[in-house]
């Protein structure tokens, strides 16, 4: 059923928000850009810095 409930989603609503576990500034959007044409545009942007606890150095293949 959850499988069914995701493929629905994009179908029902032009955009999906679902917050970054990244950034707590960051969402992401999930669309098909077929069903969203023309109703978005980017509107702000911002540095980023990845939080090195991600991605510790010295970890290879990770």
């Amino acid at each position: 059923m959850q499988q069914a409930f995701g493929d629905a989603l994009p179908r029902a609503h032009p955009f999906v928000p679902i917050p970054s576990v990244v950034s707590v500034h960051g969402w992401n959007a999930i669309f098909d850009p077929a069903v969203a044409r023309g109703l978005y545009d980017q509107v702000a942007r911002e540095a980023f810095a990845l939080d090195p606890r991600r991605h510790p150095p010295g970890r290879v293949g990770a």
